[in-house]
């Protein structure tokens, strides 16, 4: 910090707007200059409390950095190796540009510093918002002005015959008009999802709209739930072709924004149903047997260089024979085995 009038360092310079104000500044230098640091796996310092964490308290993976003038020093243009914490090899090679602008540790120092936006890719036809705080739902500090994130409450559970408030209508009967013809592309999809979900032991669960995955199965293995059917809710000429799309997708953070490494596959198994009927009076979705389910391991589909999308011939012959309703939680755990996702945290 320096004086506009002489380019001194205002902590010294006569200029100074008082005794109180130059001790507030020289305390906040000695408390950066003692501050420990945060070590990212890609060497990125940032102060302790930095939303680039985000909320997730695991730090296995990141390290210590404990001495003086640390922060001086890696602005200088010195690497500086870790002096503990979870990954203790790591090196710290640069400083957090959130952190440079907030020139001080996050947590308890009573600073009123706005935080730097994230930036806007224009490709992806959406904002992402402004870096907020690492814990949004606590109370800000004061003299604090950070941008508080809006954090939806735990859902609870919808039961069909809560009714709506001015309205002689039930959550059954919104249903009802929403969902009731199991045909449609949709409908169809969620319905997948949820036999899948019955068949691996998960029939509390209730699906996620935004997740990179559909279903978590033993809280580890992650399941994507692919659709597909011979008929539809409109009138066709022939049969559909049996495709599977949307098969890769680019993960995204609404703080951090899409990640840069763009479309991958982002789970470890992949389950794909064909609902078979090829007549309409012999169509009926709730009939299991009606069903046929396909099982892949992600690394299949990344060896056989399977893009956004595959169709049925490709996947039998990748799958090979359709797996029964009843055996598909044995089919997915044989599958998962000594499979990987992406799973780092791209903004760090």
């Amino acid at each position: 910090m320096w004086c506009d009038l002489d380019d001194m360092d205002d902590l010294f310079c006569p200029h100074g707007r008082g005794p109180e104000e130059r001790a507030a500044k020289e305390a906040h230098r000695a408390l950066v200059a003692s501050a420990m640091l945060r070590v990212s796996p890609r060497g990125m310092a940032h102060f302790d409390g930095c939303h680039h964490k985000g909320d997730d308290p695991d730090m296995s993976r990141w390290a210590d950095l404990d001495i003086p003038d640390a922060w001086e020093r890696l602005g200088n243009g010195e690497r500086l190796p870790a002096t503990g914490g979870g990954n203790p090899l790591l090196v710290a090679t640069d400083r957090c540009q959130a952190c440079v602008a907030h020139d001080g540790p996050w947590i308890g120092s009573g600073r009123s510093v706005q935080t730097p936006a994230l930036p806007v890719r224009a490709d992806e036809g959406a904002v992402f918002g402004s870096a907020g705080d690492a814990n949004p739902s606590s109370a800000a500090e004061p003299g604090r002005a950070v941008e508080e994130w809006i954090q939806p409450p735990p859902r609870g559970a919808v039961d069909g015959t809560a009714r709506f408030r001015g309205l002689d209508a039930t959550v059954a009967d919104f249903w009802r008009f929403a969902l009731s013809d199991l045909r449609m592309n949709n409908a169809r999809g969620y319905l997948a999802e949820f036999l899948v979900a019955q068949a691996v032991g998960l029939g509390d669960a209730a699906r996620i709209e935004w997740d990179a995955y559909d279903l978590l199965v033993d809280e580890r293995i992650r399941v994507e739930v692919k659709s597909s059917a011979y008929l539809q809710a409109w009138e066709q000429r022939a049969l559909s072709r049996i495709e599977f799309s949307g098969l890769r997708g680019t993960r995204y953070h609404p703080r951090h924004g899409h990640d840069p490494a763009g479309r991958q596959l982002n789970a470890h198994v992949y389950v794909f149903a064909v609902q078979t009927a090829t007549r309409h009076d012999q169509y009926d979705p709730l009939d299991i047997s009606q069903w046929d389910f396909f099982v892949l391991g992600r690394s299949a589909l990344d060896d056989a260089a399977v893009g956004k999308s595959i169709g049925l011939p490709t996947l039998r012959r990748l799958a090979g024979e359709p797996v029964p309703w009843a055996e598909l939680r044995q089919a997915i755990l044989r599958h998962s085995i000594g499979q990987t996702v992406p799973d780092d945290h791209w903004w760090e």
